[in-house]
């Protein structure tokens, strides 16, 4: 919390999480390797360990750093429009979140496909003024499909197990029964 009173924050996608959970990992090594805080560069800010994670558009920077209070870990998220969230952590905490990171990844992270679906390409669809994703993944829970809207700067996403799927398919053929919605080909027969 800053002394404004406002929060500092970085977000990233589960998809990143795997890259950042590497680079914490080695970050608490690096720290671990170290010897005792030294106090006699007052007033400096040294730059310990840097790295770069680039996932996409985004830009992350992880730098250990020394000042007089200690060692710490700041991780810089750059924003598209130019701005940067950052946060610090004291060093001793960086394999405390490594660990709360991988739990997390455990529990809900998005492995890559295995190979007897790599055919499964993601696909999108334009509607109106949104974007609709359909993605496939798997996590620790098995396959899933990922839906997610986004529309300007607002994202929503459902996963759906692919137990769920064959249920799901009929739920949406019946609303479009009911609706009148007619198939691409049905329409072409018929003009």
């Amino acid at each position: 919390v800053a002394s404004s009173g406002s929060r500092n924050q970085i977000t990233f996608g589960m998809t990143l999480g795997k890259d950042m959970r590497d680079q914490l990992d080695a970050f608490a090594d690096f720290y671990a390797s170290l010897g005792p805080a030294n106090r006699s560069e007052e007033g400096e800010s040294g730059n310990l360990k840097s790295e770069v994670i680039r996932k996409g558009e985004k830009w992350y920077y992880l730098d250990l750093k020394e000042n007089p209070r200690g060692k710490f870990l700041r991780i810089s998220q750059v924003l598209r429009y130019g701005g940067r969230n950052q946060i610090a952590l004291p060093a001793q905490g960086i394999a405390e979140m490594k660990d709360a990171l991988s739990d997390l990844l455990d529990e809900f992270g998005v492995e890559d496909v295995g190979t007897e679906q790599t055919s499964l390409d993601s696909q999108m669809l334009r509607a109106e003024s949104k974007r609709i994703y359909f993605d496939v993944g798997k996590n620790n829970r098995g396959t899933f499909l990922r839906i997610t809207e986004v529309r300007g700067r607002t994202r929503n996403a459902v996963r759906l197990p692919q137990s769920c799927l064959s249920k799901f398919k009929e739920i949406v053929s019946d609303y479009c029964d009911r609706l009148g919605v007619k198939d691409e080909e049905d329409k072409s027969a018929t003009e």
